[in-house]
């Protein structure tokens, strides 16, 4: 961080002359900010009352103090995630003190680099509140420039995790994996993909909690009503007036996004409410538009390097609605780039892939995990974790007696109560930096019950309790994620022997739910009935387990 005043030397607290209550305090909450489950809600508490105890004129060497606690950890992701939340919550108490309400007001970041922002932020805070010590700012003024820097820090927040994801991505990056050998060249490819069932883990797969703490989910690659759902196309154009990217929707032909150059293409990645913004930041995630890279031209001479491609078409569609719990919006985005391996003659590195499409979703700000795409790339039943850099999937080997009993007992049941993840992410994560004990608690158990489940599979069993325990859970980190009216169908259903138990598919609880039927006769009628009556707009569809969740279709080139 750059030097905020002349007050602090370089070096940390250790050659200050005078040495009040707060330095002391100071040095220990840099040493508490190391510890994974640090309470910070209850640390900002008390450095708040430190700061209002203090003298007018000590205020800002109070803040800089604070602020240099970072001065040598800056590069350690975890430490300033926390370092971010604590400020944040700083800043909820010193809203506390204030009596002038005001409506928030955005602050856009000054740099994308995250060291200048965060000096940036403090600079402004330190001057806010000096201007209030002065009297030469209104309270309401001191509140505006408080929020402005709350948000600031949030944004600020979101960019520590992705810097974390882009280490883990580098160990496998998409411009690495091999090209294969054998000259194949594609005017078109075209990729279909299964969806997802998590039946344990979820959330434990979300940077940064992945990163730092016990994780591990189960979940398993499905076909929806005998369909692989996700489909892309990716096509090449060789003649054409001008280069472009065109981005279309096979559902709806409204939806069309033309790029016509490198800015453009960043621009739009960065906009999660913008159709293509997956795609787009898909291709940035993929490191192929290199520093100084500005028109698509030098894109695609990168992409094909022996082809004067003019046009790249990419055309993509689901069966699934946004928000379905089922992983959509990952699933597409390694739909995608499987379709451009291909067409680019790689070696599709499922690994690779994953660690892709992470990245993608933080550069599209939405953040997100890896265990969506994970259930798609690999084939039917998986236990998955992060450990020491390293994402592993062992996939579980069933029974076929298994297997024949998951596909005639279990049964998507679509609600009609669609969700989507990024909204409810972002309140998990800051929670988890927060570190309340409690929540600390519910990962761990998240992380155990997957455990279980994966060896209730291995044993032959489908582990209902188990996954009833898993969505009892993930209530627990995520308001509503097992909606109240979906709750009253479910526990209907059990009452009246319908099912055994059911939960929400996707870790903030999305449009689809899973339910195990009982061995009443005529259950599977019963529960079509019943769900029909519910709601006219729902659905059930039978679930198969996809050994091949991955298939291609490729058109020759005409040379």
């Amino acid at each position: 961080m750059d030097r905020l005043s002349n007050d602090l030397p370089a070096n940390g607290f250790d050659n200050f002359t005078e040495r009040p209550a707060w330095r002391k305090q100071l040095r220990h909450v840099e040493q508490l900010l190391h510890r994974s489950g640090l309470d910070t809600v209850s640390l900002a508490k008390e450095i708040n009352d430190e700061y209002e105890k203090c003298a007018n004129r000590e205020r800002p060497q109070f803040l800089d103090a604070l602020f240099h606690i970072a001065v040598h950890t800056e590069e350690h992701n975890m430490f300033m995630c926390r370092f971010a939340v604590l400020l944040m919550e700083f800043l909820k108490n010193r809203f506390g003190s204030l009596e002038v309400q005001s409506q928030p007001f955005t602050l856009k970041p000054l740099s994308a680099n995250a060291k200048h922002e965060l000096s940036y932020l403090c600079t402004e805070l330190i001057r806010a509140e000096s201007r209030a010590v002065e009297g030469s700012n209104t309270q309401e003024e001191l509140r505006i420039s408080l929020t402005n820097v709350m948000h600031g820090l949030f944004k600020l927040l979101k960019q520590y995790v992705r810097v974390g994801v882009e280490r883990f991505s580098s160990q496998r990056e998409f411009i690495k994996m091999r090209a294969l050998s054998n000259g194949a060249r594609y005017a078109s490819v075209t990729t279909r993909m299964s969806a997802r069932i998590d039946l344990a883990g979820g959330w434990t797969d979300t940077p940064p909690i992945t990163f730092g703490h016990a994780n591990g989910v189960v979940n398993m690659a499905i076909k929806v009503g005998g369909e692989k759902p996700v489909k892309c196309t990716v096509t090449k154009v060789f003649h054409s007036e001008k280069e472009a990217l065109i981005l279309t929707s096979v559902q709806t032909e409204r939806e069309k996004l033309t790029i016509e150059s490198i800015p453009g293409l960043k621009m739009f990645s960065a906009d999660p409410d913008r159709f293509g913004s997956l795609i787009l930041s898909s291709i940035q995630a993929t490191g192929l538009i290199t520093t100084g890279m500005t028109t698509l031209r030098q894109l695609f001479d990168a992409l094909f390097p022996h082809e004067h491609v003019m046009e790249v078409h990419v055309a993509t569609s689901s069966l699934l609605p946004q928000g379905s719990g089922l992983g959509t919006s990952s699933i597409l985005s390694a739909c995608f780039l499987c379709s451009l391996a291909k067409i680019m003659n790689k070696e599709i590195d499922r690994q690779t892939i994953a660690a892709t499409v992470l990245q993608a979703e933080q550069i599209l700000t939405t953040g997100g995990g890896w265990q969506d795409q994970v259930g798609a790339l690999y084939p039917g039943i998986k236990y998955s974790s992060y450990e020491n850099g390293s994402l592993n999937v062992d996939v579980l080997h069933i029974t076929d007696q298994l297997q024949q009993e998951i596909e005639q007992r279990l049964v998507l049941v679509y609600t009609g109560k669609t969700r989507l993840a990024a909204n409810v992410l972002h309140k998990v994560v800051y929670k988890f930096v927060v570190g309340r004990s409690e929540f600390i608690q519910h990962i761990v158990d998240i992380a155990n019950t997957a455990t279980l489940v994966r060896n209730a599979l291995l044993s032959n069993k489908f582990p209902v309790k188990e996954s009833s325990r898993y969505n009892a859970l993930k209530s627990t980190m995520a308001e509503n994620a097992f909606p109240p009216d979906v709750k009253c169908l479910i526990e209907d259903l059990q009452s009246r022997n319908i099912i055994e138990a059911g939960w929400m598919c996707g870790a903030g609880g999305g449009g689809f739910a899973c339910v195990w039927l009982s061995i009443t006769p005529g259950a599977r009628k019963l529960l079509d009935s019943a769900v029909h009556l519910w709601n006219n707009e729902a659905h059930t569809y039978s679930v198969q387990i996809d050994e091949e969740p991955m298939e291609f279709f490729l058109t020759a080139a005409t040379l």
